[in-house]
């Protein structure tokens, strides 16, 4: 590598991280309002806040540069300096890192979402018209309209959380179609910056769990189930049924020992550390949700076909905890009077369902039939108020339904 060559990359570089440190939001509040917008709203330099804090037009400017300055960044690279694609590429990463760490404002700048957002739609764009089928493309874009709408309506707009669940499902969507792996890795590196972005915003807003905050944990600990899948597909089902046969033996007998020996009741009910119980208050005197929650997804690998129990799984086990997480933090309408399940939980439950089976379904699973009607009854059966724990029903019924859907549809 010759020495003008070096300083094309460095020069190229450089350039990208200079127009992405330039921040419109900063220069335009200081100019026109005499004020540091890092003091106002929620103190990003970035084009939410400009928007709130001095206008739609200046938001409206704000977004227009820091949407195309990566742009303008990989341009430069690749048309002025000559660069092959790769290191253009990075050049408007480096702009992305620019509006993050400004050099003038002691390197603490936006958080570049749209900068990144910015870049990511003009690759997934080029992407989608060289490597993409056309009728693929349509049958992606109608497929994530109706999960972005039903996401939308759960959350009440939450875009951050949208943005969480989305972008994972547009990764995978596009590793199947896209064999130019360095396109593909910039994507998913763009991808999981705006994923980390928008989760740092969800921890800042303080996104609630679980009412009884002891038991939490519970709640995310619900995908673990999915462990299940790749270790039957890359060892075998006999550690799939040797590990839950295990797990399931230990709540069970747990369970016995509560409801056989009442000393053992209270002790089980104590926290076993600092804000940490294992079984809720409300399991007093029955069978744990943790151990109908196993035995129905024993029961899953035992009766259903192979990608049936990985959907069944995946509804009980993504649906159950995003639609708790979802009724906790946006739950208005309540569906019954005796039960406290709502809309906007339910509708949070079909969205993550419909996730699941989004992922079956493009990898050539499933057909999307079969699991728009298993993600469907999984939600209506964890919503209609019983007498049966929903924590076995949604994946024995869902999974029950996908059965007769595959053999009779």
């Amino acid at each position: 590598m010759d020495l003008l060559y070096s300083g094309r990359i460095f020069l190229s570089l450089l350039t990208g991280y200079l127009l992405g440190s330039f921040l419109p939001a900063y220069f335009l509040s200081l100019g026109f309002r005499g004020t540091d917008i890092r003091t106002v709203g929620d103190g990003n330099p970035g084009v939410v806040n400009a928007a709130r804090t001095m206008g739609l037009a200046y938001g409206i400017v704000t977004a227009l540069y820091d949407v195309t300055k990566p742009l303008v960044a990989l341009y430069v690279a690749y048309s002025l300096f000559r660069l092959p694609l790769p290191l253009a590429y990075l050049s408007g990463f480096c702009a992305i890192l620019g509006h993050k760490y400004p050099f003038y404002l002691g390197f603490k700048g936006g958080r570049g979402i749209a900068a990144t957002v910015g870049l990511f739609l003009f690759l997934f764009a080029m992407l989608l018209v060289t490597t993409v089928p056309p009728m693929e493309t349509v049958a992606f874009f109608a497929f994530v309209g109706i999960y972005a709408l039903i996401f939308l309506l759960a959350t009440h707009g939450s875009g951050d959380l949208f943005a969480v669940s989305i972008l994972p499902m547009t990764g995978f969507w596009l590793a199947l179609h896209v064999e130019d792996l360095l396109s593909l890795a910039v994507v998913w590196l763009l991808l999981g910056t705006i994923t980390f972005e928008a989760g740092k915003n969800l921890a800042r807003d303080g996104i609630a769990l679980y009412p009884e905050k002891s038991t939490s944990w519970r709640v995310l600990a619900r995908p673990l189930a999915l462990v299940f899948i790749p270790l039957d597909l890359l060892v075998g089902r006999w550690l799939v049924y040797l590990l839950l046969g295990l797990v399931l033996g230990v709540f069970f007998i747990l369970d016995l020992l509560r409801l056989l020996i009442p000393v053992m009741e209270d002790r089980l009910q104590m926290e076993v550390a600092t804000d940490l119980k294992i079984f809720k208050k409300k399991e007093e005197g029955r069978i744990s949700s943790i151990t109908t929650f196993l035995f129905g997804i024993l029961l899953c690998f035992l009766l259903f076909d192979r990608y049936v129990a990985y959907a069944a799984v995946g509804f009980v086990a993504l649906g159950d905890m995003f639609g708790k997480i979802v009724g906790i933090n946006f739950g208005r309408r309540v569906l019954f009077r005796r039960s406290s399940k709502t809309l906007e939980g339910t509708l949070g439950f079909l969205a993550a369902a419909l996730g699941v089976g989004f992922f079956l379904w493009v990898s050539g699973a499933l057909p999307l039939p079969v699991l728009l009607i298993g993600g469907v009854s999984a939600a209506v059966v964890e919503a209609l108020p019983g007498q049966v724990d929903d924590n076995f029903t949604v994946s024995v019924v869902s999974g029950v339904l996908m059965e007769l859907a595959l053999r009779f549809l």
